[in-house]
């Protein structure tokens, strides 16, 4: 069935809109990292100015553990995907093939934990931390950013495999596969595409993350996340938005190159419907 020419015109007007109103901010960000400071406040706005390094040289110069900062939040936010990618996908797989009333306690438990906020939390985890002496730590962060992701990523695992035939298993279990062997040599490669989806998504939301590093943290362990918050100022009065917007830009590189790495992978989890038997 052919379109007709006006609702194309629509369809690509909506888009437009669309695409302006998600990248226009975007622009103004990295615009402004690379614009003078004295040049910011310019009226009328000047949209197109010269651009200058002035503001990551600050950011480099100033602070002098800004690669701290990216380091500490790679492996940080690397020990979670790969936690995340290896536990949730073995505990929705047990979600969705083990029907007992015990399990299915367990994984409304699990959906419910995601309605309690983290600020109810902090006191008994920072108890719990400190108790066992993993705050200011990689471990304790890579805990606390796990448990984070743990939710959403068992169900949504569990809601997968929950299409792929049982009958795979079956046959692996007759060639003699234990369960651990028929998961991992069948089940576990056909999870690619929601592993690709999944590490995007955790990897967005570690990025962002900003209440665990700021109570848990004090002096040993930097992410991009409290870049921000530690830009050097001037004074107590004035911000320098060009820094700020240099922060920005930097906490936005690393998901950027992460989305445009697995963009295939994420195009072919949205075309999969469904494995049939």
């Amino acid at each position: 069935m052919r379109v007709k020419w006006y609702k194309r015109l629509m369809i690509w007007a909506a888009v437009l809109v669309t695409c302006f109103v998600i990248l226009w901010p975007i622009y103004w960000i990295v615009k402004s990292s690379f614009t003078v400071s004295d040049k910011l406040y310019a009226m009328p706005v000047e949209y197109f100015s010269g651009w200058t390094l002035n503001s990551y040289r600050t950011l480099f110069g100033a602070t002098g553990n800004t690669g701290k900062y990216i380091a500490d939040t790679l492996l940080i936010t690397g020990g979670t995907l790969i936690l995340s990618v290896v536990l949730c996908a073995m505990a929705g797989y047990a979600f969705a093939r083990v029907k007992t009333k015990g399990l299915r306690i367990a994984q409304a438990f699990l959906v419910f934990s995601t309605m309690i906020p983290s600020i109810v939390a902090v006191i008994p985890l920072m108890v719990l931390m400190r108790s066992m002496k993993l705050t200011d730590t990689y471990q304790g962060l890579i805990l606390l950013y796990f448990s984070m992701v743990i939710p959403f990523s068992v169900t949504m695992y569990a809601a997968f495999i929950g299409q792929i035939p049982q009958a795979l298993e079956e046959a692996a279990w007759i060639d003699g596969l234990n369960v651990g062997g028929a998961f991992f040599r069948i089940i576990f490669p056909l999870l690619k595409p929601m592993i690709a989806t999944l590490c995007i998504i955790n990897f967005i939301t570690c990025i962002n993350e900003f209440f665990y590093p700021l109570i848990f943290t004090t002096r040993k362990i930097k992410v991009l996340s409290m870049l921000i918050y530690n830009v050097p100022r001037i004074n107590q009065w004035q911000e320098p938005w060009d820094t700020i917007s240099a922060s920005g830009c930097i906490m936005l590189f690393p998901t950027v190159l992460f989305i445009l790495l697995f963009e295939k992978q994420i195009l072919n989890g949205l075309m999969v419907g469904g494995i049939k038997q």
